[in-house]
């Protein structure tokens, strides 16, 4: 009996080498928005080791925050197995952390992209 896997991905350990580097059309742009002080050059730190741990070529680009909390940060992350020659055209998931950072840099995503937010804050 095969169990059935709603959500369409498939764990690392069921790939050959156990990385998502084996799958050869692997190309994401993620951008994650929000506030100075919210975590989010912390969030895009940590996905930047994480993917690279998992053998994947990155190119990052971001806004820098303010001196004082408060200012909106962009962190974009360009995930390919492969070589990367630009920070990407059109974002494949956004993770919106507040509204205004949505507002500001929301435009990029594409049209089939994925958008993740709290709808308690939006």
């Amino acid at each position: 009996m095969t169990s059935q896997n709603p959500t369409g991905i498939v764990p690392a350990s069921e790939t050959s080498s156990g990385t998502l580097a084996d799958f050869n059309s692997t190309d994401i742009v993620i951008r994650l928005v929000g506030e100075s002080g919210e975590g989010t050059v912390s969030l895009g730190d940590l996905m930047v080791q994480m993917l690279t741990e998992m053998g994947l070529d990155i190119y990052t680009f971001q806004t820098f925050p303010a001196e004082i909390k408060g200012g909106t940060v962009m962190y974009q992350i360009r995930v390919k197995s492969g070589e990367i020659l630009s920070h990407g055209d059109a974002v494949d998931l956004l993770v919106a952390l507040n509204p205004y950072g949505f507002d500001l840099f929301g435009d990029a995503l594409r049209e089939d992209g994925i958008l993740l937010y709290d709808s308690d804050v939006f």
